[in-house]
């Protein structure tokens, strides 16, 4: 009784779940267009960040190994397909190497490396084996978001485990609730 009693408050108030529905598809939708939304999404763009950084650092470092100087280099990465927020920070990147700027602070400032590896990339200026480095630090990015992607699914499949077993619970119970109530009504 008390789940039809439940089932009554949801059909009363059904426009909310169906608002709610609309608003997730929403977001999902502007997600997957929008890499601006994505970079900047709370969680999801840390891990979209961290994969953005990794692809233009892997990529920097196979253009390095053969021989195209810095800024070809980061014209051609423009050129990739890697959504717009990178596309203009590899332009804003460009532009300040073009006017100066050492590497390795250009892409710091622009977002496109990380703080804890500027001191690397700065030393590997200077040691003359920026392209292995870059390598190198691409490969850590991706090792270290794949881990935490990892544990995050980790975390979150049981809830959504146990939430498919209380909406099954839910229809099931819901579907049975009436025809028990119409057997004992015919039957008494």
């Amino acid at each position: 009784e008390m789940l039809l009693h439940q089932s009554g408050l949801l059909v009363e108030y059904g426009w909310v779940v169906a608002v709610a529905i609309q608003l997730v598809m929403a977001s999902a939708l502007v997600l997957v267009l929008s890499s601006s939304a994505r970079w900047f999404c709370p969680g999801l763009g840390a891990i979209y960040r961290r994969m953005v950084r990794s692809r233009v650092l892997q990529t920097l470092s196979l253009l390095l190994q053969v021989g195209k100087p810095v800024p070809e280099s980061l014209a051609v990465l423009s050129g990739m397909p890697m959504g717009a927020m990178a596309l203009r920070m590899l332009h804003r990147a460009r532009t300040r190497i073009e006017q100066g700027e050492p590497f390795g602070d250009s892409l710091f400032r622009v977002g496109l490396l990380p703080a804890s590896m500027l001191p690397l990339v700065r030393t590997a200026e200077r040691a003359g084996n920026l392209p292995w480095a870059l390598g190198e630090m691409a490969d850590a990015l991706y090792d270290r978001t794949m881990r935490n992607l990892q544990r995050v699914v980790q975390v979150v499949f049981p809830f959504v485990v146990i939430l498919f077993g209380v909406v099954v619970g839910f229809i099931v119970v819901a579907m049975f609730l009436p025809l028990i109530k119409l057997i004992t009504e015919l039957s008494g």
